[in-house]
């Protein structure tokens, strides 16, 4: 429970930023989230470095990042990391997770604003994975998505990477013929998928740092397709209450993807957002706090956001 000492205290809010490229858009969007803080996960496998991200005050850089690969679990455990980081920092309400590559298309004062009206909300993607929906390949076989070397080895140009996305094709090709009761393994949980962008509380933060629930199901979901998608939301929906989670939960087939709490997300979701009319009228009447895949060369798109969206006078 809340203490009165707590409810009189302004809410805070901290970032949670995975990231691995991009440093013009990393200093300028943490411009755009402050005054509040951001605390950043820089793969391991990036070149970029802390000088690279000079002279921004609130940025909290993960002491200990790991290489993260696609669609793996290591995104949940960089997510984890952040989380630790947090925790440890300072007393927040709630936790906010984007990527290098999001950017604010609301002020950022609005999130507060929302996120302090609702002080126990967790603002997350819940959908029920269903044995006949499209969202049941993620579990119902085993996958592998990092590389067989370990990441020094993989980056070396001595070891045959190519060889070794070959043999991880080929693994996952014959795993595609090995039946999996995934519920089996996971129960009494039922497996839930989200968008992996979200705002939650720090309670709910501790249960994934903590909880016995989030421990058990560490090892079956090492094995899915895209755990960032799924994990978080599979300990969240089995140890908070329903009451408790704000956001969208209807499975939309393959469209659900696009169905994120806080993000406007393109319909081509796999490729970069594109700068025409359309996806400026799509971003001034999503609703949404952020958008998706997004560079810093693409500066005209970024200054209009600014000025348009944000308010900001003097675009940067």
């Amino acid at each position: 429970m809340r203490s009165a000492a707590a409810d009189a205290r302004p809410h805070r809010t901290a970032f949670l930023v995975l990231a691995h490229d991009d440093p013009a858009l990393l200093n300028r969007l943490a411009d755009r989230l402050a005054p509040n803080d951001l605390f950043l996960h820089l793969d391991r496998r990036s070149a970029i470095t802390p000088g690279d991200l000079a002279g921004l005050d609130r940025v909290n850089l993960v002491a200990d990042p790991i290489a993260t690969y696609w669609a793996d679990f290591s995104l949940v455990e960089a997510t984890l990391r952040l989380i630790e980081a947090a925790l440890k920092a300072g007393q927040y309400d709630h936790l906010v997770l984007i990527s290098g590559h999001c950017y604010p298309i609301r002020p950022v004062s609005e999130l507060a604003a929302m996120l302090a009206a609702h002080p126990r909300g967790n603002f997350l993607q819940l959908v029920e994975i269903r044995a006949n929906s499209f969202l049941y390949g993620r579990i119902a076989r085993h996958w592998r998505n990092r590389p067989l070397a370990p990441a020094a080895l993989y980056r070396s140009a001595l070891y045959p990477a190519r060889l070794d996305d070959l043999a991880v094709r080929a693994i996952n090709k014959l795993s595609g013929w090995r039946h999996r009761d995934f519920a089996r393994e996971i129960d009494p949980s039922v497996p839930c998928y989200g968008s992996q962008w979200w705002a939650i509380t720090c309670d709910a933060a501790r249960e994934l740092l903590e909880g016995e629930t989030a421990q058990r199901l560490k090892r079956p979901f090492r094995s899915t397709f895209a755990p960032d998608e799924t994990y978080i939301q599979t300990v969240l929906g089995t140890v908070l209450d329903r009451g408790a989670i704000i956001g969208p939960d209807a499975d939309l087939g393959y469209r659900t993807v696009l169905d994120a709490p806080l993000h406007h997300v393109a319909a081509d979701d796999g490729r970069w957002i594109q700068d025409n009319a359309k996806t400026r009228a799509e971003l001034a009447d999503s609703g949404k706090f952020f958008t998706r895949k997004i560079k810093s060369n693409q500066t005209e798109l970024l200054d209009w956001i600014d000025s348009n969206l944000l308010d900001i006078g003097n675009a940067k």
